[in-house]
């Protein structure tokens, strides 16, 4: 798949959100670009979570694709990356 966003990982300010801002960023993870401002606390870390959230799904779309069983292939890739 083809990138068309600024390539991961992301990371929410943790010292933002450990003192429970209303407001928190999110970067990539080297802090070269700012990724949102103003993501809400509860927000931030699935904002930050992104790129990976869609690497999974391309992976699931692949593997469905291909003929392979997509739903066993998914629950695989999502449980390998919960585990991360």
């Amino acid at each position: 798949m083809k990138t068309t966003h600024t390539p991961g990982p992301w990371a929410a300010n943790i010292s933002e959100l450990e003192a429970s801002s209303s407001l928190v960023s999110v970067r990539t993870e080297n802090g070269g670009y700012l990724i949102c401002s103003d993501a809400g606390y509860q927000n931030a870390p699935l904002i930050a979570a992104a790129p990976d959230l869609l690497d999974i799904l391309d992976r699931i779309l692949r593997a469905h694709e291909s003929g392979n069983n997509g739903s066993v292939m998914g629950e695989a890739v999502l449980c390998q990356s919960l585990a991360i």
